[in-house]
């Protein structure tokens, strides 16, 4: 219990930051959690002098219950892993232990019972624990306790000026760029300081003296003219600029580093049944992923894989993500990211599907603590549009029948929603997702966690039919990996009814299915085959088609949502990565590389897009999308084809569309007569079996491509190879393929490469190019071509 009682040999060197399951490489230790266990680091510390300054410790995030001793001190007892701390440092201090006690007996202590239980997690009294969920929710990943100093320690000097508090926000009100400043501060020897200016890009403007006090700057709003707003990617561009804090006292100068500032504004309001989504004044639909965490055992991942896991989320056009209340607030290199790239982040508070002891003080105090250091240090990254209360807390009471007053609390009815507005305005607030209708997972009102595609495995037009406006969660689907995965990665030859297979694909808890079988349900939709009869005499051609399957439910689905007409106004996918192998609901597997879902959604989610949606007795719809700031003029020529190689109809239709909008034009307004596209009036045999449908700019450049398959993907093997050539550009390579007989899912196997699209069908006798990118020295290129229906692959090398 004491630092003076550990012993002095026996210890383990481990690496901060990070988790006792990320040095042990183990889940669990004498076959129990690693939360049974006290688990203690100790360090010394460098010399410490006196001199002009102060230091102090660090703590950026210690799971979950946290002890600090300083040379046999203790400076600190935590017990949030959402918070950070900060202690002094005495000059002289050589010593540094930390304890992390065992969780586990604490969950056994008789606590006040909930009003209702959830069958989420395994103890209802880890409610009362400020404590992430991820790897706890038994159903979904293994079992794993976080347990340890999960973010970094940092010893700091500070001199001349010691910096408590600076809270900036930047916000676009009336087409102005205007920050709101406040600061608190420890003079160190520097001042008195006189004179204060805030300089934001090129620009300055002087601090009223009015505002500068001996100890900070009374908040006040400053304006600056010249400023380009900020907007996510699929809009326009991310604009930021360098943002320092100048102070000049009577002996010296200091210059506070304030990181980056983007001005904008954003606006998500209810309006009777329909739901508006603004930013800078303009309609826009968001479309991204739900993320959990970039790695299981340490939680927080390096920079450098999360900024590769953000440039995919870029290259896959999504423009939000989620950060969803059963994992933890993603971290300053994160945002800054995120500012940069252009994509906004819908940030939940870190509460989820559990009835939180909100009526104690303490844990009140606590929360509240967590919140506001939270939002101080989001409220200046331009990328946060959406802080919402809770994860599913309103849709678990209310699914138990408890009445509407039983559904939430005054904390995030009321706290909240108060503190949002006061340390970051200009973002909007939701108290719980889902929320807003009758009941709060009532799709067609507020905001929706939609499913009806997906687990509840509804038709694929009832993505229409609910009338979505806003899927804060979707289309959670066990999504396959890639081929080269499947073929050479740890579940390689493995049996999609092997245990280790299994064990990569998630379920709900209590449940008596999981979401493979809710893919099997759609793959007869899809693919002319039973998912049953494939999966025990071709397992490996099963997984093939399946990891079509996923993508063309997502992109149905969204053809659906992206409509100028539909009243929906964003969808985010759940997950964006998986955690473990296997086919889990990621779009990218847990290396981060993408999986045949994720190029399909590259596709549909395309700032300027082609869909089909299936519009039953009205035959198909195109829909055109154009979210990018300058106008787009073209065509839309869609093709019929037979048997996968006798175009049997065609026709094209001019499009010209202004920025930021989106058009609907019918099977008749392309051809200008009756065909029976989608083969619902059924007069005799269907004349075709596939639908393409393809954007060219007004150079003839194609721009987006679109496949729809009325009766589902035919599995007939074609014996045709497609040709292939590659020529060099520099380090990277282009591939151009062409085929006499259309492909489907067509797979580019290029290792040191990265192709720009994948899985993705190709039309007979009409040539594409793919770039190769390179990822890795390799000295020339070797590439296998590969798909569903194509029985032998074909390779190429460079000459």
């Amino acid at each position: 219990s004491e630092p003076s009682e550990l012993p002095r040999q026996g210890w383990s060197e481990v690496r901060l930051p990070g988790t006792v399951a990320h040095w042990l490489g183990v889940d669990s230790c004498d076959g129990r959690g690693l939360d049974s266990f006290d688990w203690w680091l100790r360090r010394e510390l460098p010399e410490l002098h006196h001199g002009d300054g102060v230091h102090r410790l660090r703590f950026d995030g210690l799971a979950t219950l946290a002890d600090v001793w300083v040379d046999g001190d203790h400076v600190l007892g935590a017990c949030n892993m959402h918070r950070g701390f900060v202690v002094p440092v005495p000059a002289g201090a050589c010593s540094l232990v930390l304890r992390f006690a065992a969780l586990g007996p604490r969950l056994q202590a008789r606590h006040p019972r909930p009003h209702w239980k959830t069958a989420l997690v395994g103890s209802q009294n880890l409610r009362w624990f400020r404590t992430t969920l991820l790897g706890r929710v038994a159903s979904w990943l293994p079992h794993v306790d976080a347990v340890g100093p999960w973010r970094p320690i940092h010893l700091e000097q500070v001199r001349l000026l010691d910096v408590q508090e600076l809270h900036l926000v930047a916000s676009l009100r009336c087409g102005r760029a205007v920050v709101r400043v406040s600061a608190t501060w420890r003079d160190l020897g520097g001042g008195p300081w006189g004179a204060a200016t805030l300089r934001v890009g090129p620009y300055s403007r002087t601090i009223d003296p009015q505002r500068l006090r001996a100890d900070g700057i009374d908040e006040h709003e400053i304006e600056f003219e010249g400023l380009e707003p900020w907007w996510p990617h699929t809009h326009g561009r991310p604009a930021l600029y360098p943002c320092e804090l100048q102070l000049q006292g009577v002996s010296a100068g200091a210059m506070v580093d304030c990181g980056s500032l983007g001005f904008k504004s954003f606006d998500m309001q209810e309006a009777a049944a329909a739901l508006r989504v603004q930013l800078n004044g303009v309609p826009l639909f968001l479309r991204g992923a739900c993320w959990s965490s970039a790695d299981l055992r340490r939680l927080d991942a390096d920079d450098g894989a999360v900024e590769a896991l953000l440039e995919r989320v870029v290259a896959c056009g999504m423009n939000m993500l989620r950060i969803v209340g059963t994992g933890v607030y993603a971290n300053e290199a994160f945002h800054a990211a995120c500012d940069r790239l252009g994509i906004l982040v819908w940030q939940d508070f870190m509460y989820a599907s559990m009835d939180y002891p909100l009526g104690d003080a303490e844990f009140v105090a606590e929360a509240r603590a967590e919140a506001e250091q939270a939002l101080r240090r989001m409220s200046r990254h331009a990328c946060v549009g959406v802080y919402c209360g809770n994860s599913e807390v309103e849709q678990q009471a209310a699914m138990l029948g408890l009445a509407a007053e039983a559904w939430s609390q005054a904390f995030f009815d009321q706290w909240l929603p108060t503190a949002c507005a006061r340390l970051h305005p200009g973002t909007a607030y939701l108290r719980s997702s889902p929320s807003g209708g009758e009941l709060p997972f009532h799709p067609s009102m507020g905001v929706s966690h939609y499913y009806g595609v997906g687990a509840y495995r509804r038709p694929l037009a009832d993505a229409r039919l609910a009338g979505v406006r806003f899927a804060a969660e979707c289309l959670g689907l066990s999504n396959v990996p890639a081929q080269d995965v499947l073929e050479r990665g740890e579940l390689a030859g493995v049996a999609p009814h092997d245990p280790r297979w299994k064990a990569g694909v998630p379920r709900d808890a209590g449940a008596g299915w999981d979401f493979e079988d809710v893919r099997d349900h759609y793959f007869p939709l899809v693919v002319r085959a039973d998912a049953w009869d494939m999966r025990l005499t071709d397992p490996q051609g099963y997984l093939r088609w399946s990891a079509l399957v996923s993508g063309e439910v997502m992109a149905r689905t969204f053809a659906v949502w992206r409509a100028p007409d539909s009243g929906c106004q964003g969808a985010l996918v759940w997950w964006l990565q998986d955690l473990l192998p296997g086919a889990g609901w990621g779009v990218l597997d847990h290396r981060g590389q993408p999986k045949p879902a994720y190029w399909a959604l590259k596709r549909c989610l395309a700032p300027r897009a082609v869909l089909i949606e299936d519009r039953g007795l009205e035959g198909c719809d195109f829909i055109v999308c154009n979210d990018l700031p300058r106008n787009l003029q073209g065509e839309v020529t869609v093709e019929l084809w037979q048997d996968g190689q006798r175009c049997t109809l065609q026709a094209s239709y001019p499009v010209r569309l202004e920025p930021g909008r989106s058009l609907r034009v019918g099977t008749a307004g392309v051809f200008g007569h009756f065909v029976d596209i989608n083969h619902v009036y059924r007069f005799g045999a269907p004349f075709h079996d596939a639908v393409v449908a393809r954007l060219c700019d007004d150079a003839g450049d194609v721009v987006s491509e679109a496949f729809y398959f009325p009766g589902g993907m035919s599995t007939a093997m074609a014996g045709v190879a497609p040709r292939l050539r590659m020529e060099a550009d520099g380090a990277d390579r282009l591939l151009y393929l062409e085929s006499d007989r259309m492909l489907l899912g067509v797979h580019i196997d290029a290792p040191g490469y990265e192709p720009e699209d994948n899985a993705f069908h190709l039309a007979p006798g009409r040539a594409r190019s793919v770039r190769l990118r390179a990822v890795s020295s390799a000295a020339f290129a070797r590439v296998h071509c590969s798909a569903a229906n194509l029985r032998d692959g074909v390779t190429v090398r460079d000459a």
